[in-house]
Parts: C-alpha cells; sequence; structure tokens
C-alpha cells in the first residue's frame, strides 16, 4: 500500500507543476513486451480527501490507454481523452495499471488531498 499526499500550493513553498508525472504502474511490462499486454493487476485507490472542487490536486486518467501502445504525455500536454477522478470523501476508484495517469493538477484548495493506493495482482 502507498500513502500518496498531495499537499496544497501555499504548504509546498509555492506552485505545484502541474501536469506531472504521466506513467503507467505497468510501464517496464508494456514497455519490454512492445506488444499490447494482458491485464496484469488493477489498482485500488481510496480517497480519504474531498475531490469535487476544482484544482484539487486529482488524479487524471486517459481514457483507453490501458489498451494501446501510446507513449505518456510529455511537459504540460493535457490530453483531450484525461479525465480527472471526482469524488467525495471515502470514494474507492478501481483502475487497470496499464491506464495512464497523473496527478495532472496542482492543489490549490487549502487541504492536501489523501489517497491510498492498494496493487492487486490478477
Amino acid at each position: 500500500a502507498q500513502l500518496a499526499i498531495n499537499r496544497p500550493s501555499s504548504q509546498s513553498g509555492g506552485p505545484q507543476r502541474a501536469h506531472r508525472g504521466w506513467h503507467r504502474d505497468s510501464s517496464q511490462v508494456v514497455d519490454d513486451l512492445k506488444a499490447a499486454t494482458p491485464r496484469l493487476a488493477v489498482k485500488v485507490a481510496f480517497y480519504l480527501s474531498d475531490l469535487n472542487q476544482e484544482q484539487a490536486g486529482q488524479t487524471h486518467f486517459i481514457r483507453g490507454s490501458h489498451v494501446t501502445l501510446e507513449p505518456p504525455p510529455g511537459g504540460d500536454e493535457m490530453p483531450e481523452r484525461a479525465v480527472p477522478v471526482k469524488g467525495p470523501a471515502g470514494s474507492i476508484v478501481l483502475f487497470d495499471t496499464r491506464t495512464l495517469h497523473s496527478a495532472a493538477t496542482p492543489n490549490t484548495t487549502p487541504v492536501p488531498r489523501e489517497a491510498i493506493f492498494v496493487d492487486r495482482p490478477e
């Protein structure tokens, strides 16, 4: 399990860089096979903070990226298919580890965005 905290910009010494860290949690497998890979694991995200407010440091997912070999976006790119996770504290999101995702927006709210991530092999 992993605790992820996206602190407010005001607590982290200034604005956080947006669009950071696009990746797949199974990127090494995808890169090594150079072909569409089967689902090897799912990840469960338990969001401890409310995610309904804009710019709350939400995780973004790129729809359909779990079945493609597209490379992760670079720089400040926000793909058209990227969607933020929204929901109240206590929300649970399950996603395929092949899905491209990122904490793609800075947290400009006054509270940290907290989540617990757990991997579950197939």
